[in-house]
């Protein structure tokens, strides 16, 4: 999603979908998200910032979902440079499902999202 500049930094809006594809109900407990600087490429360069491991749920929710269900939320971070990446992961509880693992902790991590300024239109 397109970032807004706001006087030196920059701040990206991004929108995120998390979806249940396993046999198990899960709870997401917790995020690790880092954003780093990025070449207009998108290969990393330097963190900027990191939520730490592990802060509480995602915008203020704690999401529990079943098989087949799916999370959507909205948020946003400060950038200093025109293109940067976010990384991390989720951490998520087994309330329910086969094979009696109810209870195990599990991480699923987030695929690097690219965000890159709009530039100026003249």
């Amino acid at each position: 999603m397109p970032g807004q500049s706001m006087g030196t930094n920059n701040i990206f809006y991004y929108k995120m979908r998390i979806d249940n594809r396993g046999d198990h109900t899960v709870q997401l407990l917790a995020r690790h998200l880092v954003f780093s600087s990025a070449t207009a490429a998108g290969e990393p360069l330097e963190v900027m910032m990191q939520v730490p491991k592990w802060r509480d749920g995602v915008v203020g929710e704690q999401p529990i979902l079943r098989p087949g269900e799916a999370f959507e939320y909205c948020s946003s971070a400060p950038s200093w440079a025109p293109h940067s990446v976010m990384s991390g992961s989720y951490q998520f509880e087994i309330l329910e499902g086969p094979g009696g693992v109810e209870g195990e902790l599990f991480e699923a991590e987030i695929a690097p999202l690219r965000l890159i300024m709009d530039q100026p239109t003249t």
